[in-house]
């Protein structure tokens, strides 16, 4: 049998071909019309053939896409059904464990998806700061970043993203066109104190070290939560480091901007994972959502 694409690219076709239009595409997936064209272009590769022409404000189906929409959208349907089939037995409570960063600004817009698709899963979500202790607090399965975590658990990969400073918009302006990573020390500087971002994120003397300004770091506002610190460089506190899980969706909305240019987007990195202990590896709950986690990172464009 020859390969199949992968799912997301199949479903981010799906929907812009029944909708034709990546822009309402990408709200019904909860994703970025950038999304939905990366995996398009990348399913159009794979299978050497134009699924749309795209026009200046819009998009049609060529020949081979207009053939395939027919039954791509009956296989969803299908595939629907037979994870209707599965209820019965995918039933039960699943307590899933996350940072409240990573918990409002990625997993959230996401879970009702997660709800659509496994209805009679009972998720409840912790998103305190506090890490979660697998046998202590009955949790079944945690999204951390950083390092590796305790060889003891099963560690999946989710995604990796790089770190990259954010802005207000008016803030970045008093930076000119083209700013150096120097320049950023001509403003004040949002500093993460404790919790797991702050942990797991690179401070900002590890960061712009990294972008070639060794030297002193100017002290500035501190915060216990990178949420807060992301309200803060909304508000035109200052910048702040984040990786783009985080930051996506105020950077679409226009609420931050990265003032520095793409070559510095990969100075310093952050791994998020999906973790959770051998034991509840087998628990057909804890599969859906691995399973259903890591292909929302696909299709979101966050896999590196």
């Amino acid at each position: 049998m020859e390969p199949m694409p992968p799912l997301a690219a199949l479903r981010a076709f799906e929907a812009a071909a029944r909708r034709l239009s990546f822009a309402d595409a990408a709200k019904e997936l909860h994703v970025t019309p950038a999304a939905i064209s990366n995996q398009v272009r990348q399913l159009e590769a794979q299978m050497g053939v134009r699924l749309f022409r795209r026009l200046t404000r819009s998009v049609v189906l060529t020949p081979e896409g207009a053939a395939a929409l027919p039954a791509l959208t009956e296989g969803f349907a299908r595939l629907r059904e037979g994870v209707s089939a599965m209820r019965a037995v995918e039933g039960g409570s699943l307590f899933v464990s996350v940072a409240p960063s990573l918990a409002h600004k990625w997993l959230a817009p996401r879970l009702v998806r997660f709800r659509e698709t496994w209805p009679d899963i009972a998720l409840r979500v912790d998103a305190r700061e506090a890490l979660a202790d697998f046998d202590r607090d009955g949790v079944d399965l945690a999204l951390r970043l950083g390092q590796e975590p305790n060889e003891r658990l099963r560690a999946v990969p989710l995604f990796d993203q790089p770190v990259f400073p954010v802005a207000s918009p008016a803030l970045a302006d008093a930076l000119g066109p083209q700013p150096a990573p120097a320049d950023l020390l001509r403003l004040p500087l949002l500093h993460l104190d404790c919790g797991r971002d702050g942990a797991a994120l690179p401070s900002w003397s590890d960061w712009l070290i990294a972008a070639g300004v060794p030297g002193k770091v100017p002290d500035g506002p501190r915060y216990g939560q990178i949420a807060l610190a992301l309200e803060a460089a909304i508000a035109g506190e200052g910048l702040v480091l984040a990786s783009e899980a985080l930051v996506q969706a105020d950077v679409d909305a226009g609420r931050l901007v990265r003032p520095l240019c793409c070559k510095t987007r990969g100075v310093g990195a952050v791994r998020y994972w999906i973790v959770y202990p051998p034991a509840r590896g087998s628990d057909p709950r804890v599969r859906a959502f691995r399973d259903w986690a890591l292909g929302e990172a696909a299709l979101s464009g966050c896999c590196r």
